[in-house]
């Protein structure tokens, strides 16, 4: 076996970014990829592309038209580029992963063994705020969200051209084309809630039709301000409000909407484009709210499985509502199924907390408990409605902390809402996707000493500087190298104003003094008899 010199190549396109070309020692001779390969190749990217935590990911799938132009190039033994402009089949882009290995041809490289090599550029990329230390090209286009097509070839080139003799050469295309200049590959967010098709059907955590493939289908979108989940797993948006979910305000964005010069009315809206990305109201992509609309702040969770192209969901038989059977976990003191109100407040479950200057105020679904700095319980035992404290507030927060400014800050999905007193600070909520926080975080504490915040889910932890409005460098970590083993993984976390940190797992809370990370002496202790007087 001979060796062969490592070789770096790349070439920078208008939206394609420069794609890294990796060599080793082993070749083998080969021919274009079976079934059972093209498979391999398919499952090794989806399970690379599950691994964010997207909301966006699309399923990638074989594409015969892709695989056939990837074989051209690779039978070519021609080491170069040859995607820009490129249109196959029904996509206008595609993107270009090539890798080569020089070597002996009895050794086979396989699809995966390229696809492997792309995914260790994972460890230089940065996804909160895109930027990469080295190479990372090939691996954000393996987990570009759009992309849903990939098609790949492969040649033994006793001569590749413009590398070195004796080469294994595969190149693999994809449609459409990942890597564009300023944008990241996939936004963060509950799988499938954020699909480009503005369906919420997933298979296995990815965005796929269900008319596609045979096995189950979930619908997994969630839709916002009392949008109507459709049987195709779509958010009707009412009037006032667009986008997949539902979240986004319908409103003219483009200052020179209905201005002259700029864009005066509806007949500008043919110009092209952007012009109703701009002006969405005023070339009807949506409608302005009607004036007597009220939302409550609900929404409509996707839940049920199927198959082919229908979508099952999962009715409350009382009030004809979906409910979110796969949504939210369960969480809090002493068990319970999630949105069950036992009035009990002994065995009542919660999924966040704060005090509120000396009250504890605890939280599920839309219900509010407040318990008194000496443990009486003053609010009803079934709980009281939440908006009659904070107007508007979504049901179903997951996080809630106080801050030195005596605002009360609430985290839902990946959004912050911030009330002064009573009512929803204006400009609020605010997303906080680029963040680099999870999802639904399972609890905030605030230490007042320092001004930063504390976000926690599952084994990590983020700290939030107030002041700068960003997560601080180094984070998330660890909880169990931050804080005593016991508290990793909480079911939610909070606070008092002395800055002790309180985190709740199951029917047990575990106090960890301001400043400290080890459990307190004599904790834990059963959740309800530590809080409420009467349990």
């Amino acid at each position: 076996m001979t060796p062969q010199a490592t070789l770096f190549a790349g070439l920078v396109l208008p939206r394609i970014l420069a794609l890294l070309t990796l060599f080793a020692i082993l070749a083998d001779a080969g021919q274009p990829f079976n079934g059972e390969e093209k498979t391999a190749i398919v499952d090794r990217h989806n399970e690379i592309r599950r691994e964010p935590g997207a909301s966006d990911m699309n399923y990638i799938d074989w594409d015969d038209a892709l695989a056939s132009q990837a074989q051209s190039l690779a039978d070519s033994c021609k080491f170069e580029h040859v995607n820009e402009g490129l249109v196959v089949g029904e996509f206008n882009t595609v993107g270009e992963n090539i890798f080569a290995e020089g070597g002996e041809s009895g050794d086979t490289k396989t699809g995966v063994d390229a696809v492997n090599k792309w995914y260790e550029e994972k460890a230089g990329y940065t996804w909160a705020d895109n930027s990469c230390d080295g190479e990372c090209g090939h691996y954000t286009q393996v987990t570009w969200a759009e992309s849903r097509r990939v098609g790949c070839g492969r040649n033994y080139c006793p001569d590749l051209q413009g590398a070195f003799p004796n080469a294994w050469y595969i190149v693999c295309n994809y449609g459409p084309a990942g890597n564009v200049e300023g944008e990241k590959p996939w936004k963060m967010g509950d799988p499938c809630t954020e699909c480009d098709s503005g369906s919420g059907q997933c298979f296995d955590g990815l965005c796929r039709p269900c008319s596609e493939h045979p096995e189950e289908c979930d619908c997994r979108m969630v839709c916002e301000n009392c949008a109507n989940l459709n049987t195709e797993c779509k958010c009707e948006c009412p009037n006032g409000f667009r986008g997949v979910n539902c979240a986004e305000i319908c409103e003219d964005v483009d200052p020179t909407c209905g201005a002259n010069p700029g864009w005066p009315d509806a007949d500008s809206c043919s110009l092209g484009d952007f012009v109703p990305l701009g002006c969405p109201l005023m070339c009807g992509v949506c409608n302005a709210q009607d004036p007597d609309f009220v939302c409550d702040g609900s929404t409509q969770t996707g839940t049920g499985t199927g198959t082919g192209t229908g979508t099952d969901t999962d009715t409350d038989s009382d009030t004809g509502k979906e409910r979110g059977g796969g949504g939210r976990q369960p969480s809090g003191g002493q068990g319970g199924g999630e949105g069950e109100v036992t009035g009990d407040i002994c065995t009542q479950t919660f999924t966040a907390a704060t005090y509120v200057d000396d009250e504890l105020f605890l939280f599920h679904g839309g219900k509010l408990w407040k318990v008194s700095s000496s443990g009486e319980l003053l609010s009803p035992a079934e709980g009281e409605n939440a908006q009659d404290s904070f107007i508007k507030l979504p049901n179903d927060i997951s996080a809630v902390y106080q801050r030195k400014d005596g605002n009360v800050v609430f985290l839902r999905d990946q959004k912050m809402f911030i009330f002064q007193d009573n009512k929803r600070v204006e400009g609020h909520p605010i997303k906080i996707v680029d963040w680099g926080v999870e999802k639904d975080v399972a609890g905030a504490a605030h230490d007042r000493r320092q001004d930063k915040t504390y976000f926690f889910k599952g084994p990590q932890v983020w700290r939030y500087n107030e002041k700068s409005k960003r997560i601080d460098n180094g984070y998330p970590k660890s909880i169990s190298t931050e804080y005593d083993s016991k508290v990793n993984k909480p079911n939610f976390v909070f606070s008092d104003n002395e800055g002790n940190f309180f985190f709740v797992k199951l029917q047990k809370v575990f106090r960890i003094s301001a400043g400290g990370n080890e459990v307190d002496t004599g904790y834990p202790k059963p959740f309800a008899p530590e809080f409420f007087s009467d349990c």
